[in-house]
C-alpha cells in the first residue's frame, strides 16, 4: 500500500503553535535558547524531531530522538516550548540524577541511578550534611553549615585541659585578699596586712634590745637600695626613684634641703646664694675694654653701633648690619676694588674695557662672523677681522660659475610640419623674453611618437599596422557593438581571449563563437563548452532546466510549503507526495 509522509521544519519555539496533523514529522533548525533555573540557558534547538500526536488544532507534538543534559534542570512552567519537551529525560549534571521534564513548576519525577562503588563523598556532603550534623548532642553542637559550637559549663577544669592553671588564692600571713577563695569569674585584689606584722609573724627578733625587719614578708624585693616610705596607713612603698647604696643618694625629682653640704650633681631651683662653688659672675672683652657681669644680680646688654642692628629672642642674640646705612661707608672702597671687564667710578658709572666682550661668549644674538665669497661672486675685503669693509660683486662669463648679463639674446626656431614657434627670434635674457610653441596644423611624425599625458583626437584615428597594443587598466568605448573579424576573413571561430597571468596553472579562458554550428562557446582555451541561453521569458518563481535541445526553459515552481518538483516520465510536475512502496 502506499503511505504519504510529510515533515515540516522550523524552530523549537514554533512547534507547540505549528497545527501539525496526526503522524506529521516536525524537524527543528536553528538555535533555541532556554532560560532555566538560576537564569542559565541552554541551547538545545538544533535537530530535534517531533511527531504530532493530535488533530491539526488540538495537537501537542512530542520529542522522540533527545536525551537532554545540563548543570540545572530547566523550569518549563510559561515556557513557549514547555509542552513541546514534556516527559523528555534530562541528566542535570550538578546533582547526578535524571528527571523528567515538565512544563509546571518543577519536575519531581526522577530516575534514581545506582551509585554503588561510585559515591563522591565530596559531592554528597551538601545533601546529607545537615541529616548527619543533627545528631551531634552532648558537649558540642554542629549546625548544617558544619560550624561547632562548645556547649556551657562543658569543659571540666583539669579533666578536660591540659596545662598549668591557679585553682584558688589563699591571704597568707601579712597578706590580705578581697576575693573569695574559690569560684568562677572570681576578682582577687591582694595587699600586704601591717596588723599581723608581730614578733614571730613577720617580725624576728635578733637580740634582747634590737629588732630586725623580716622584708621578704611584707613587700616585694623587687629592685635594689631603694628607701621604703609609708602612707601613714600601714602601707610601705620601695621607692625607684629615692635610693641609697652606702656612700651616695641618688634622687629623681625635686629635693627640697637647708644646710646641705658635700657635693651636688644635677638641678636645683632658687638663687643659689647659699651655695659655695658655684659660677656667679660672667668676664668679657671686647676690642677695646673689659667688663663682669654678676649673674644673680645684673643683665648682659649687647648694644648696637653704626650700621649695626641687635636682637635678642629668648637665649639667642642676632648681630646684623645695615646694608643700606652702610653703603656710605663701603660704596668708594668697595668699587675701588672691581677690576677686569669692567672699571667702577666712585660716583658708581661703570665703564667696559677695551677688547674685553667675546663676539658669541659674553654675548647673546645673531651676528656675522665672517664673509667668504662663493661661486660667481667677487669679495674685496678680508674674509675675517674686526671693521672689515666688503664690497662684493658678480662674476660674469660663458664658463661654469659665472652669471650672464641681461643684455645677452637667446634665439629658438622651430621644425618645418613639426615644431611651430612664434615671436622675436633673437630676444635678450634681461628683457623678459616670451616664445609661443606649438604644432603646426599638419604635423609629420617619421619615427615613434611617446605620450606621457592625455591624448584627444578631435576625428577618425586609423591605425595601420599588424599589432595595436593597449597598456591600460580601464578601456571604455562608447559604441554599443563592437565588431571583430570586420574583414570577414575565413575563420570557424571568433571571440575573446582573456590571459591568465596569475593563477597557479596559468591556463587562460575564452568566449568564442562557433561559426560551424552557430553558438557560443566558453572555459578554458580548447576546452570550451556550449552556452545554454534562455528559451522564451523566463516566469517569476519559476523552476529551471535544460532541454534537449540545450535551451534554458521553465516550470512552475512549488508555492505550499512541503511540495516538491516530480518527473513523472514526460514532465515535470508539483506534488506533496513521497511514495513509500508497499510491504
Amino acid at each position: 500500500m502506499a503511505q504519504i509522509i510529510k515533515f515540516k521544519r522550523g524552530s523549537l519555539e514554533n512547534v507547540e503553535s505549528s497545527s501539525a496533523s496526526l503522524g506529521e514529522l516536525l524537524l527543528t533548525t536553528g538555535s533555541s535558547s532556554v532560560l532555566g533555573a538560576a537564569n542559565k540557558s541552554y541551547d538545545i534547538g538544533e535537530g530535534l524531531l517531533f511527531i504530532a500526536s493530535g488533530s491539526s488544532t488540538d495537537g501537542n507534538p512530542r520529542a522522540v530522538n533527545r536525551f537532554l543534559a545540563g548543570g540545572v534542570a530547566p523550569d518549563l512552567s510559561g515556557n513557549p516550548v514547555g509542552k513541546s519537551l514534556q516527559g523528555v529525560p534530562f541528566y542535570v549534571t550538578g546533582s547526578n540524577k535524571v528527571v523528567l521534564l515538565n512544563d509546571g513548576a518543577d519536575a519531581n519525577s526522577h530516575i534514581t541511578l545506582d551509585l554503588t562503588n561510585n559515591i563522591d563523598s565530596g559531592s554528597l556532603l551538601p545533601f546529607i550534611s545537615g541529616s548527619v550534623f543533627g545528631t551531634v548532642s552532648g558537649d558540642i553542637l554542629i549546625n548544617d553549615a558544619g560550624v561547632a559550637s562548645i556547649q556551657a559549663n562543658s569543659v571540666a577544669l583539669g579533666t578536660d585541659t591540659t596545662g598549668n592553671y591557679v585553682g584558688t588564692i589563699t591571704g597568707g600571713t601579712g597578706i590580705a585578699s578581697s576575693g573569695a577563695t574559690t569560684g568562677e569569674g572570681i576578682a582577687h585584689t591582694l595587699s600586704v596586712d601591717l596588723t599581723e606584722l608581730t614578733l614571730g609573724n613577720g617580725l624576728d627578733a635578733g637580740n634582747a634590745t634590737t629588732l630586725n625587719l623580716d622584708l621578704t614578708e611584707v613587700i616585694a624585693t623587687d629592685g635594689a637600695n631603694r628607701i621604703l616610705t609609708s602612707d601613714g596607713d600601714g602601707t610601705l612603698t620601695a621607692e625607684s626613684n629615692f635610693t641609697f647604696n652606702g656612700s651616695t643618694l641618688s634622687v629623681t625629682g625635686q629635693v627640697t634641703a637647708t644646710g646641705f653640704t658635700g657635693s651636688f650633681t644635677g638641678s636645683f631651683t632658687g638663687d643659689g646664694s647659699g651655695l659655695t662653688g658655684l659660677v656667679t659672675e660672667l668676664d668679657f672683652a671686647g676690642d677695646t675694654g673689659t667688663g663682669t657681669v654678676d649673674l644673680l644680680s645684673q643683665t648682659l646688654t649687647v648694644a648696637g653701633g653704626g650700621g649695626i642692628d641687635t636682637s635678642v629672642s629668648n637665649q639667642t642674640v642676632t648681630i646684623a648690619v645695615d646694608s643700606g646705612s652702610m653703603a656710605t661707608y663701603f660704596r668708594q672702597d668697595a668699587y675701588s676694588n672691581v677690576s677686569g671687564d669692567i672699571l667702577i667710578a666712585s660716583n658708581g658709572a661703570a665703564t667696559i674695557q677695551a677688547n674685553s666682550v667675546a663676539l658669541g661668549t659674553d654675548t647673546t644674538g645673531n651676528y656675522v662672523a665672517t664673509i667668504t665669497a662663493g661661486t660667481g661672486l667677487t669679495s674685496t675685503g678680508a674674509t675675517t677681522g674686526e671693521n672689515i669693509a666688503h664690497s662684493l660683486s658678480v662674476d660674469y662669463g660663458s664658463s661654469a660659475g659665472t652669471a650672464v648679463q641681461g643684455n645677452t639674446t637667446i634665439t629658438i626656431n622651430g621644425t618645418a610640419n613639426e615644431v611651430q614657434v612664434t615671436g622675436t627670434a633673437a630676444q635678450a635674457l634681461g628683457g623678459a623674453p616670451s616664445y609661443t610653441i606649438g604644432l603646426p596644423d599638419d604635423v609629420t611624425i617619421t619615427c615613434d611618437l611617446c605620450v606621457n599625458c592625455d591624448l584627444s583626437v578631435g576625428g577618425n584615428l586609423t591605425v595601420s599596422g599588424t599589432v595595436t597594443t593597449i597598456n591600460t587598466e580601464t578601456v571604455t568605448i562608447e559604441d554599443n557593438i563592437i565588431e571583430i573579424n570586420a574583414a570577414g576573413a575565413p575563420a570557424s571561430t571568433g571571440g575573446i581571449y582573456v590571459r591568465d597571468a596569475t593563477g597557479g596553472s596559468t591556463v587562460s579562458g575564452s568566449l568564442i563563437w562557433d561559426a560551424s554550428v552557430d553558438y557560443w562557446k566558453a572555459g578554458t582555451i580548447g576546452s570550451e563548452k556550449r552556452v545554454p541561453v534562455q528559451s522564451g521569458n523566463f516566469n517569476t518563481n519559476s523552476f529551471l532546466y535544460a532541454s534537449a535541445a540545450g535551451t534554458l526553459t521553465s516550470t512552475a515552481a512549488p508555492t505550499t510549503d512541503g511540495d516538491y518538483i516530480k518527473w513523472n516520465g514526460s514532465a515535470f510536475v508539483v506534488t506533496n507526495i513521497i511514495d513509500g512502496g508497499s510491504f
